[in-house]
């Protein structure tokens, strides 16, 4: 037999409940939970205050089943939208204007205005255009620019299209990197030049292309135009 174990079997059980209370202490410069942070020996379930779903809290003030539904319930509601969206564009002091843009003063991703609503981000320039017109646009219908301002929120520089739309639209208003511009290019628009001059000489392909450290097709397409058409 053991000496712990002797030693038990020799004690009282007084010493005994004793020697079981100091493990169980806590050690010295140990912090103390209480209040929110203590855990709870029993915790009832209850609704969620935003979707109503009967979940179990990790805290006894735990309000909200999910982050979602946290974040949803301190997003904008529904009936304020209106109110609140117009608040916080700038806009001129004309009632209706087709000159001045109204920009969004708020968040902001890549130039466009955002917004959150019921916990899902929008686009501020599409809801203006939806909330202006009363409808509600169908996936796939994209609002576009008229003025090229991306936080801009006046309706009537909105204008629907699809996403093919959108693309040639942007590349028609040059924001899409062309050329020299564009971060994969490997000739310049001088050395473009000079490769439509070699080829009218009579040089060849192959000749041009380890010349300029390209390929012979890529020649082939800058002699055909079908590469750098544009600048």
């Amino acid at each position: 037999m053991g000496y712990a174990r002797l030693l038990l079997e020799v004690m009282s059980q007084q010493e005994k409940a004793s020697l079981l209370a100091a493990r169980l202490a806590p050690l010295p410069g140990t912090p103390h939970l209480s209040g929110e942070w203590a855990m709870p020996r029993s915790v009832a379930l209850r609704p969620c205050k935003f979707c109503q779903d009967i979940f179990k809290p990790f805290r006894p003030k735990t309000r909200f089943c999910s982050n979602r539904c946290r974040y949803a319930a301190s997003a904008t509601p529904i009936s304020s939208l209106a109110k609140h969206f117009w608040n916080h564009i700038s806009r001129c002091v004309h009632e209706i204007c087709d000159q001045c843009c109204w920009e969004w003063e708020r968040s902001r991703s890549h130039g466009y205005g955002q917004i959150r609503i019921q916990g899902k981000g929008h686009l501020t320039h599409r809801l203006a255009y939806e909330l202006w017109h009363g409808i509600q646009l169908p996936p796939g219908v994209h609002v576009l620019h008229r003025c090229d301002n991306p936080p801009c929120c006046n309706p009537l520089h909105l204008f629907l299209g699809t996403q093919k739309d959108n693309v040639h639209d942007a590349a028609r208003k040059g924001r899409y990197p062309y050329g020299e511009r564009h971060k994969n290019t490997k000739i310049s628009t001088a050395q473009v030049a000079q490769i439509l001059q070699l080829r009218q000489e009579g040089e060849t392909l192959k000749n041009i292309g380890e010349r300029f450290g390209i390929s012979q097709s890529q020649v082939s397409r800058i002699k055909l135009r079908q590469r750098r058409q544009r600048g």
